[in-house]
């Protein structure tokens, strides 16, 4: 095998969805989807697992990023949600829970 056709999998990426609490970008990184579809595929990485970055960063945040991101992972075939969650948040669970038993739909 050419290790040129080897396709790989992101199993930890994060990315900015617009809040406050996204990482600092600059111009040359951007962390927004397509910044990590871009630079997945000149990687020749296939599946990416992500979550939010604002999701990691602002527990009050949890459920609404955890949201956005499964509708990412519903519209575009190559994400794959990590979900966060926060230990003092039911909902947060709820969530893990959906996206389990979402995850064999894909």
């Amino acid at each position: 095998m050419n290790v040129k056709d080897i396709i790989a999998i992101d199993t930890h990426s994060h990315y900015n969805t617009g809040s406050e609490f996204d990482t600092k970008t600059d111009a040359t990184y951007s962390a927004d989807l397509d910044f990590l579809r871009k630079t997945s595929q000149n990687a020749k990485i296939g599946p990416i697992f992500a979550s939010t970055f604002s999701s990691v960063l602002n527990r009050r945040e949890v459920v609404s990023e955890n949201n956005k991101n499964f509708l990412a992972a519903q519209k575009y075939p190559w994400l794959y949600q990590w979900v966060v969650v926060e230990p003092d948040n039911d909902e947060s669970f709820a969530q893990a829970d959906r996206v389990r038993d979402d995850f064999g739909n894909r």
